[in-house]
């Protein structure tokens, strides 16, 4: 981690320039280097450093932002379109919004780990917050807590769910004639083999 301080004149408490190798994950990262040293050429090294670092942490702020903010808000986003009406759009978004949080936990999981004193953590680690939340998650995906019936009563009761799971799937196979098929496969892909 590299530290600079903004300004030689600066107060007692200011805040250091840290670069974060986090900013390595984009492109634009060299880009903003190459551009705000190209543009400092008139000034002595210890200010296009400091030119250098100030533009890095402007553009790091608008890249990326608040990372826990934005995982809160996919976590939202997620929990809601969970909760309601599952189509084949809805599983797609569901799909992306998963994929949005998983590059989130990465992003959070870099942070912390260049700033970790001990680098007790190794890449892949199981217990990291990244592979808890996917193994959660998917525990949590798995779990059926009630079921409504179709008189409009909720079962929670396990006695009760395991009967009406076995009359559904008992009268859905023994339908002579059955329907509803196309929403029922509207989230799964065609495959021929």
């Amino acid at each position: 981690m590299v530290y600079l301080r903004k300004n030689v004149d600066m107060v007692k408490g200011g805040k250091c320039f840290k670069f974060e190798p986090l900013w390595l994950s984009k492109e634009e990262c060299g880009e903003i280097v190459d551009r705000s040293w190209k543009a400092s050429l008139e000034f002595c090294i210890d200010r296009k450093i400091a030119r250098c670092g100030e533009d890095l942490s402007s553009w790091a702020r608008m890249s990326f932002g608040s990372i826990k903010k934005k995982i809160k808000e996919t976590e939202a986003r997620l929990r809601d379109l969970k909760e309601g009406a599952m189509d084949g759009a809805t599983l797609e978004q569901c799909k992306n919004l998963s994929e949005q949080l998983d590059s989130l936990y990465m992003q959070e999981d870099s942070f912390w780990f260049a700033r970790a004193r001990a680098n007790k953590l190794k890449d892949g680690d199981k217990n990291t917050k990244y592979f808890h939340h996917k193994a959660s998650q998917r525990r949590a995906n798995n779990r059926i807590n009630g079921l409504l019936d179709s008189n409009g009563v909720w079962m929670s009761q396990r006695v009760d769910l395991e009967r009406f799971i076995e009359a559904y799937f008992g009268d859905l196979f023994e339908t002579s004639s059955p329907t509803g098929f196309q929403g029922a496969l509207e989230g799964i892909e065609e495959l021929v083999s």
